[in-house]
């Protein structure tokens, strides 16, 4: 199992030093004259937007947290720093196990949270992520396919409308979601019984605790129409992020394309495995703008400037947020924005 765990390592890792040699041989020289002298106002920009992308990131878990366990203290500087060790976990790591598992375990390791509470949060996340992203791809497919040549101004009018329709939808199907998962928890219970299992009692146990939380959270509508909003500014907040790149490093790239091409990329990170989503995030950017008309060697050179910033923005936000929270005393922390969503939903 190890030898075949260190060959699919070693696969997966070289494949991403290719991708990466790739987009440097694309680039070209010119390209990489440009990545040498960025605009620094805009870059500035850019790395504003991410700390709005992570700050919206982080009060989505807080309010997931709050909506599914209302007894669960999380701070925002808590989730924050979840939020943002989370991403730089996904620089390494798969984007989605990056969030989905490095967020929980940072947080039970620094802040005691229940992992079990924090991958559930952190799963029906991804939940969230995935139908929105099959929502909001449309307009760009019916962009890219259409023979009566939808312009990109109808396109984005469609996106807008699709993600106003989306809000109610989600919400109305997030609480549906926790009340199948407390049906199957229900379901199997009886199967554990039967199984032959040393602690089985401790599963039993966590299963039901498991389903009666669920049951206390299923009926709350508010909460999950706030998960769904943020969900949908957080899209918002990373074309903000990607515009101001390419203004940085002057890639003609139009932001109404960049808007358009971000749930397509974000459904290809949430189905993606590698680590950063290596090939994926290549394949998605790639695929929104080559059918635009926009050079490869201008993509090439968008892909690499943007993997050099995730590299350098989120553990920079990360390190920041951790020196903050070892400054402040350990109640002020655990406590700092804990009650933003007292009295919501009830």
């Amino acid at each position: 199992m190890d030898k075949r765990r260190a060959v699919v390592d070693a696969l997966t890792y070289g494949f991403s030093i290719s991708v990466i040699l790739a987009l440097v041989y694309l680039t070209g020289e010119e390209g990489l004259d440009l990545l040498t002298s960025p605009n620094w106002a805009d870059l500035a920009m850019s790395f504003f937007m991410t700390v709005l992308f992570l700050e919206a990131l982080a009060l989505r878990y807080q309010v997931a947290m709050r909506w599914l366990y209302p007894d669960e203290k999380l701070s925002h500087l808590s989730a924050l720093y979840g939020t943002s060790f989370g991403m730089t976990a996904g620089l390494i790591l798969s984007k989605g196990v990056g969030q989905l598992l490095g967020k929980p375990a940072i947080l039970k390791a620094k802040d005691g949270l229940s992992l079990r509470k924090g991958l559930y949060a952190s799963s029906l996340e991804k939940v969230v992520d995935l139908t929105q992203s099959v929502l909001l791809v449309l307009p760009f497919l019916l962009l890219s396919q259409s023979k009566d040549g939808m312009s990109r101004k109808e396109a984005l009018e469609l996106l807008m409308f699709i993600s106003m329709a989306s809000i109610p939808i989600q919400a109305l199907f997030l609480p549906k979601v926790n009340g199948a998962m407390r049906v199957f928890a229900s379901w199997i219970l009886p199967l554990v019984e039967r199984l032959p299992l040393k602690g089985k009692s401790k599963v039993r146990i966590k299963l039901q605790e498991f389903a009666m939380d669920l049951q206390n959270a299923a009926n709350n509508r508010t909460l999950a129409f706030g998960l769904v909003v943020l969900s949908l500014v957080k899209v918002f907040l990373m074309a903000g992020r990607i515009f101001f790149l390419s203004q940085a490093f002057s890639f003609p790239i139009p932001w109404e394309l960049i808007l358009l091409g971000i749930p397509v990329v974000q459904l290809g990170l949430v189905l993606g495995f590698t680590p950063g989503g290596i090939g994926v995030l290549e394949a998605s950017w790639f695929l929104v703008f080559s059918g635009e008309g926009i050079p490869v060697e201008i993509v090439a050179s968008f892909l690499l400037s943007f993997r050099l910033t995730n590299f350098l923005f989120f553990p920079t936000i990360t390190l920041l947020v951790a020196t903050f929270r070892k400054a402040l005393p350990a109640s002020d922390s655990r406590e700092m924005g804990g009650g933003n969503f007292k009295g919501w939903g009830q």
